[in-house]
């Protein structure tokens, strides 16, 4: 009804490699394993400088809008 039309691909490692990469993907699952409390790992996961990264922790791409700086 809505129009979705969702479908779940199983990757082998090569070319998961490939797909985060190229960033070729709507969604993708991971989990994180951060220390408590959170140390350095959070600069690589949501900094801006880490979003541009191929394979950096930033799959999401998120980074602060060049306007906000």
């Amino acid at each position: 009804m809505l129009g979705i039309d969702a479908r779940l691909r199983l990757l082998d490692s090569a070319m998961a490699v490939n797909f985060l990469r190229q960033r070729r993907y709507d969604a993708y699952m991971r989990g994180h394993e951060f220390l408590n409390p959170p140390l350095g790992e959070l600069e690589s996961y949501f900094a801006s400088g880490t979003a541009d990264l191929a394979l950096g922790g930033n799959v999401a791409g998120i980074r602060i809008p060049w306007w906000m700086h």
